[in-house]
């Protein structure tokens, strides 16, 4: 815990939470929400689970699309990453959790997370850091860290931006997508791209996803490839 907390504000400026409530997990979701103030997003875990309403929203984008009135627009997640460590999938869902720590330094405007998986007796460390830049309003960073405690394995990262997120909530009605997905592109050098148009205004929204891996030598047999 001592490298996971390291250069973090005082606790004063600190959420934190010390283990997986699935019964909470959308009021959590909600509770390490982080933005800049242009862009942010729900501070949902990268990996799929039953639980899970990933949001990510720009400011002045609107649709309506049956709802009651315009609504802010639940746009393309950009922020989903899944991680496959020997052909199972590094999540919630799939594998047992020892250890959970998420950290939001408001002071900072990070969010932090680090959590143990346990399956057939091995452990593996997964860590991730989020934020949105001030200095680019247009930018938003995730990180994230793998380690197996337990001998080597075979690990597939894949990263991608999610064309079918919806705006779960309604005051009235079913769930409504608010946009169609118009361009779908994967680009060289790991980098995604996907442009969509909101349903009634006609909202151009285009985003762009760039992977980079460190501290892995050519040699090593590290593949990376972009998809959308």
């Amino acid at each position: 815990m001592g490298r996971f907390l390291r250069g973090l504000s005082s606790n004063d400026w600190r959420i934190s939470e010390h283990w997986i409530h699935r019964d909470k997990m959308q009021y959590q979701e909600a509770l390490f929400t982080l933005g800049n103030g242009y862009l942010g997003s729900r501070g949902f875990l990268e990996e799929d689970y039953e639980q899970a309403y990933p949001a990510t929203y720009i400011a002045g984008v609107y649709d309506r699309s049956g709802a009651q009135s315009f609504v802010i627009v639940n746009v393309p997640n950009p922020l989903g990453i899944k991680v496959y460590v020997d052909g199972r999938k590094l999540s919630i869902r799939e594998m047992e959790v020892v250890e959970h720590h998420r950290v939001l330094d408001m002071r900072r405007a990070v969010l932090l997370r680090r959590s143990v998986f346990m399956h057939a007796g091995r452990e593996y460390e997964y860590e991730s850091r989020r934020f949105f830049s001030l200095n680019d309003v247009h930018v938003g960073v995730l990180g994230i860290s793998f380690r197996s405690l337990d001998g080597e394995v075979d690990v597939v990262v894949k990263q991608g931006i999610d064309g079918t997120t919806r705006n779960e909530t309604q005051a009235i009605g079913e769930p409504i997508k608010h946009y169609g997905v118009t361009q779908a592109l994967d680009l060289a050098d790991g980098v995604s791209y996907l442009e969509a148009r909101t349903n009634d205004l006609g909202t151009v929204i285009g985003m762009a996803a760039a992977g980079r891996m460190d501290g892995a030598e050519p040699t090593s047999g590290v593949k990376m490839r972009s998809h959308v």
